[in-house]
């Protein structure tokens, strides 16, 4: 990493001698190793690596961005980040943040950095095995899948902001179709953490199964209005739609529909919602955000009254707000956005 950090001082030296105000770097590499399975035999297995790193730029007040692959590449991308800030429009909230305490948590295992295709393979297996033998009426896989990876970020701005850290996720998953006097059922499960030892592979595909022999003999009922019980594959649909309502984001673009409805009641008040990107071991965990804004817990809807939303530190400045380290980047090659790290209902809460 020091020779990403002495490239990272580079970038920003050579943007504040070509005028821009305030530099950022992202930097990121990673290695993925995935393996599929069919019949008991291995179908695919996939292994890669990738780096890459973006410039972002502020020049009176006007935003510059470029990224690269290539470190040789270094020089172009802080000219084409400084000209694309030229024909840029000012805008008053454009900022980077400033350095701030980074908690310490744990996000990195050895045994998933250092899986071997052997292992990989050895691993979807037994999804796929646990799932045939689980239930004889189990008569077909249409994907057993395990993946496991390791990235490393270094984030550092003109503002004296420095962070970096290494990361591991390993996920299984399945689908499985089962058959029974004439009626079919697909379901799917999934499990994924960032240390090998809490994804219990033969799970995966025992869960899967059940799902889908639970599943047969299902018939469509008349509607009615009465409780009911979600999966929580079904839960995470909901949360998903309620993810962007949350946004800052989309609040400032009025596209949410909680917009302006903060301290009022917007769900059933048994209904909590908390993104947490310090929860041990999950795969939304980080020390830092992907502008190196420090990572919280934070209720956004607590006892059905909604409390806040979910910031970067462009979003917060635009209404005098403090980011909430949740800025997120699809890739080197965009900019900041807003998303959630591990948004969930808590359970004690939620049957109270």
């Amino acid at each position: 990493m020091r020779s990403d950090r002495e490239f990272a001082l580079r970038l920003l030296e050579g943007a504040k001698r070509g005028g821009a105000d305030l530099a950022e770097v992202y930097l990121k590499s990673s290695r993925s190793l995935s393996a599929e399975v069919r019949g008991q035999k291995t179908d695919a297995l996939e292994s890669s690596t990738a780096f890459g790193y973006s410039l972002r730029v502020i020049k009176d007040g006007r935003l510059g961005f470029s990224f690269a692959r290539a470190k040789e590449d270094a020089d172009s991308v802080i000219a084409r980040a400084l000209e694309a800030s030229r024909w840029a429009e000012q805008d008053e909230w454009l900022d980077l943040p400033v350095p701030s305490e980074q908690p310490a948590l744990r996000i990195f295992d050895g045994a998933i950095a250092s899986m071997s295709e052997g292992e990989a393979s050895e691993n979807a297996l037994k999804i796929e095995k646990a799932a045939l033998d689980a239930d004889a009426r189990i008569r077909k896989v249409r994907k057993a899948y395990a993946s496991f990876s390791r990235s490393d970020a270094l984030i550092m701005n003109s503002r004296g902001l420095e962070k970096a850290c290494s990361g591991t996720a390993c996920t299984a998953q399945l689908t499985v179709v089962a058959e029974e006097g004439g009626d079919s059922q697909m379901a799917w499960d999934f499990e994924g953490s960032r240390f090998l030892s809490d994804v219990v592979f033969e799970e995966v595909g025992k869960r899967a199964a059940g799902k889908a022999a639970l599943l047969l003999g299902a018939k469509n009922i008349s509607s009615v209005k009465c409780p009911v019980i979600l999966d929580n594959s079904v839960a995470t649909e909901f949360l998903g739609i309620f993810s962007s309502l949350l946004s800052s984001e989309s609040v400032q673009k009025g596209k949410s529909l909680l917009a302006h409805r903060h301290g009022e009641e917007v769900v059933n008040p048994l209904v909590s919602i908390v993104d947490d990107g310090l929860m041990e071991h999950k795969l939304g965990t980080m020390p830092f955000d992907d502008e190196g804004v420090s990572t919280s817990r934070k209720y956004l809807i607590k006892d059905g009254v909604l409390r806040g939303f979910l910031y970067n530190v462009y979003t917060a400045r635009k209404e005098r707000m403090t980011s909430t380290g949740n800025a997120v980047r699809g890739g080197i090659s965009g900019l900041p956005g807003v998303g959630p790290t591990n948004l969930y209902i808590p359970a004690s809460l939620a049957s109270s």
